[in-house]
């Protein structure tokens, strides 16, 4: 209620399912703050619906109390939306980083603001020569629980890693990178261990 005081241009999407008593408690809530023109329940949200409200979101907020792997979170922050997580969404616990500059570099600096642990896996170019990124990726895959992936059409280093981690079955999110914007996709579960066909669209 206090920020809503603050500023009145705020105005709050309560997106996702909810059983009946709760949605009717937090609808009576809203009410009773007068809150009723500043609050939208829109249910669950798919496809482009849902892809536009968090194009349209100045923050995404997820106050769980128990959540193994914020899905919803890592879309937000692949759609470069900032994301508010109790400490009980197990997304925010660690950021992995290949050491390498661009979005390795942007993720380790997201999470010194944050105060976020980094696990840093660098490519060991003496020891493994020409397959240090290989090894990397997969030493990368086999730590991790999910992959944020900015990628341009063509480039066959983030394409190799999005497959690497398709085959581990990471949750993955890609932000494609194109003459026109578009918006992130999520592809379907990879192939079983092993199989090396993969596209990383």
């Amino acid at each position: 209620m206090t920020v809503a005081q603050q500023d009145q241009r705020l105005h709050l999407v309560m997106a996702g399912p909810a059983p009946d008593d709760l949605l009717a408690a937090l609808q009576s809530l809203v009410q009773k703050l007068g809150l009723v023109e500043r609050v939208t329940f829109a249910g669950m949200l798919q496809g482009a619906e849902k892809w536009g409200a968090m194009r349209a979101a100045e923050a995404f907020v997820l106050p769980s109390h128990q959540e193994n792997f914020g899905v919803a979170a890592a879309e937000a922050l692949a759609m470069g939306v900032p994301a508010l997580l109790s400490t009980q969404v197990n997304i925010w616990r660690e950021v992995v980083s290949g050491g390498a500059r661009g979005v390795d570099a942007l993720g380790e600096r997201w999470a010194a603001e944050k105060g976020v642990p980094v696990k840093r896996i660098n490519a060991e170019w003496e020891r493994y020569g020409r397959a240090a990124k290989r090894r990397r990726n997969q030493m990368m895959t086999e730590y991790g629980e999910a992959l944020i992936a900015v990628w341009e059409e063509g480039n066959r280093g983030i394409s190799k890693m999005i497959c690497e981690a398709k085959r581990h079955g990471l949750f993955v999110f890609v932000h494609r990178i194109a003459i026109e914007e578009s918006l992130p996709t999520m592809p379907p579960p990879g192939p079983p261990r092993g199989v090396a066909a993969c596209s990383p669209a």
